[in-house]
């Protein structure tokens, strides 16, 4: 059946077809039996053949990136193990070699690093070596790493995709670490011939290393020949131990000097995910040694290469440009995570290098008496025309990268005029304007605002108006408005997601916030007067909060608004504001009694949902009690504890458990 399939007129064909030739090779290397006879005299070559030349790998790869896969809600761990076996076993059964000229290396990786990339539990088999399923990948990876550093793209490439978690991504830096050889292309007329049988040689003078300055393979070293790659050149693997990540970032520094090639961008894309992935492996780069030889054949003492000087450096050359901008996401990325590690010595070398073109009319390392002289400092250009680049082309990871780095400089203590730019150009510039940028992604959006709202408003809310008017534009709405928006065609699932989790946060912050304030605070702060005012748009901060706690497609909208309608009931009180009680929180009738169905629904439902919905709801009416007591919902707190007593009498336990920690 399946040698009456045409691939070429049915393409869809053509990953069977490879499928079935796999299987019948595998089955050719068993032991023989009567009843494989007849399978084992079918050619399998025959079939590889065909499925090549239709291009069936190509098939496989499309496969992965469809979209149909890709945003699967669901774990999707499942389709890439098939997939991996399949890859495996075709690697065994054909012995797949490493030929440049050969362009199913390239799409069989970039099949593996799909199938890899993003999933931890295929991470974590492929290290352990009881995993027999990837064997034959592991085998493939030992062979790219023989080559290295002469072939350097695609072991970067797989192993980049292999560092996803914690356990791997220190697997994938040991395994660069302890590196056993060196390999370099080499004359053989400068090499004698030690064993021809084992295709041993050894180097008669000191060898060095191409593209890599000052590594030198010393004379006398073994080594065994690979291949030959002309008539009279053959790469040899050295006996020559020397760390391979200490190669790469000697090769990273250098770098900066000859052509940016793609070996530098895939460095920098492995150092980002090992230092995100791992705290542990960003430590030991930071303190990285390795070992180098002169041409007289002397060994150095251990040199230490300063990882974050050369990142610095990197960022410092970048032009404005979409490429530009990849490498400075990654590598502003890597120093903030650097700087959780080693925030004095990281921070300093961030400021000498001045990565961000400060203009300084001071020393960069002191802050005048005034703290912000005006003049003392000016931000260039170069850094706005990224970020533009950024959320135009790309998917804000650099605009993210900043804010982290923004926030860690500010946690590390050091107090300049590179600090203070940063910092203001991030509020100025980021976090006012960001919702008025013209996204590539949709979505991307939600993920600065997320980062501003988690780590950075926290620490400049009080006092500035620009950031009170954008937390507002993203808190005060209401539930009917987030309804509508489930039937509009300009809005996409994900993008809606992103919207109500911004919304959560936004609630926790002006909740704790309005939590931190002392209640001695003598008169309204700008941050009081701004969350109380009838004027705030699109709604009143109070009506939002009250509209918000009947979205019941998302509970923690429901909780973030109960806990902040339980602050502004003390705030309210505090400051003899009639602002929330007058006239039933400003609402009419129609939206009262919709507030109360609301509470009816979330205390009298059978079986709770979210059991801190409810705790957050007691705990608001009895704010409401406590401190609003001309409020009507003193009385309606008392009834519906009496009808919430009435509807469960054998669930008194629970309740007393819930108002434990409610009241």
């Amino acid at each position: 059946m399946v040698s009456t399939f045409d691939v070429f007129e049915n393409k869809e064909s053509g990953p069977l077809i490879l499928a079935w030739a796999v299987f019948l090779c595998l089955i050719s290397s068993l032991p023989e039996k009567e009843e494989n006879n007849i399978l084992m005299e079918i050619d399998h070559i025959a079939y590889v053949r065909q499925a090549f030349e239709a291009g069936s790998l190509s098939s496989f790869l499309e496969i992965i990136e469809n979209d149909i896969l890709r945003d699967f809600d669901g774990p999707t761990a499942g389709f890439r193990s098939v997939l991996r076996t399949f890859i495996s076993a075709f690697i065994a059964s054909y012995e797949f070699n490493l030929q440049l000229e050969d362009g199913n290396l390239k799409l069989i990786l970039d099949i593996l690093c799909k199938i890899y990339q993003g999933e931890e539990s295929l991470c974590t088999q492929f290290w352990d070596r009881e995993s027999f399923v990837d064997g034959p990948i592991r085998c493939l990876l030992c062979n790219l790493e023989g080559e290295f550093p002469f072939r350097t793209a695609e072991l970067l490439q797989l192993l980049s995709a292999l560092c996803e978690g914690a356990w791997p991504a220190e697997c994938v830096f040991n395994f660069l670490d302890k590196s056993t050889g060196l390999s370099s292309p080499v004359d053989i007329d400068s090499c004698s011939i030690v064993d021809d049988a084992s295709q041993t040689v050894m180097a008669i003078q000191p060898l060095q290393l191409p593209s890599i300055e000052g590594l030198v393979i010393p004379s006398g070293t073994r080594g065994h020949l690979l291949k030959m790659i002309d008539r009279n050149i053959a790469l040899v693997r050295w006996e020559f131990s020397q760390s391979g990540v200490f190669v790469l970032l000697l090769h990273l520094a250098q770098g900066l000097y000859l052509e940016k090639t793609s070996e530098i961008i895939m460095t920098l894309g492995l150092l980002n995910r090992l230092v995100t992935f791992n705290m542990g492996v960003c430590s030991a780069l930071l303190d990285l040694r390795g070992y180098m030889h002169d041409e007289m054949n002397s060994p150095s003492e251990h040199l230490r290469v300063n990882v974050a000087e050369i990142i610095c450096a990197w960022i410092k050359s970048l032009s404005p440009n979409c490429s530009g901008v990849g490498l400075m996401s990654m590598g502003v990325n890597i120093l903030a995570k650097m700087l959780k590690c080693s925030p004095y010595h990281v921070s300093r070398l961030i400021v000498q290098a001045n990565i961000f073109d400060v203009a300084f009319k001071t020393d960069p390392f002191k802050t005048g008496s005034s703290g912000l002289s005006s003049g003392s400092w000016l931000l260039s250009g170069r850094l706005t025309k990224m970020l533009s680049i950024d959320y135009e082309q790309n998917d804000c990871q650099l605009t993210l990268s900043v804010l982290d780095l923004t926030m860690q400089l500010m946690d590390s203590g050091m107090e300049n005029d590179v600090v203070l730019a940063l910092v203001i150009f991030s509020i100025q510039y980021v976090l006012v304007n960001h919702e008025f940028w013209n996204y590539k992604i949709k979505h991307a959006r939600w993920k600065v605002t997320l980062k501003k709202l988690g780590e950075v408003a926290r620490d400049i809310l009080l006092g500035d108006s620009s950031i009170h008017s954008a937390l507002f534009r993203l808190v005060c709405t209401t539930s009917d408005g987030l309804e509508k928006l489930y039937f509009s065609r300009l809005y996409g699932l994900t993008e809606i997601e992103g919207l109500q989790e911004a919304i959560v946060l936004g609630l926790d912050v002006l909740s704790s916030m309005l939590s931190d304030l002392s209640r001695d605070v003598p008169s309204f702060t700008v941050f009081h007067q701004a969350i109380m005012s009838p004027m705030t748009k699109p709604v009143p901060v109070v009506t939002a909060a009250i509209s918000l706690m009947s979205f019941f497609r998302n509970p923690k909208i429901q909780v973030g608004a109960a806990r902040l309608l339980s602050r502004l009931f003390i705030i309210g009180y505090d400051s003899q504001s009639y602002a929330v009680n007058n006239a039933y929180f400003g609402l009419d009738d129609n939206q009262i009694y919709n507030f109360k169905n609301t509470i009816c629904c979330i205390l009298y439902q059978e079986k709770a949902e979210s059991e801190d919905l409810v705790i957050a709801t007691f705990k608001m009416l009895t704010y409401a009690a406590r401190y609003q007591v001309t409020c009507p919902l003193v009385a309606f707190f008392l009834s519906s504890l009496i009808c919430y007593i009435a509807a469960r009498p054998w669930d008194l336990v629970y309740l007393d458990d819930l108002l434990s920690r409610s009241i």
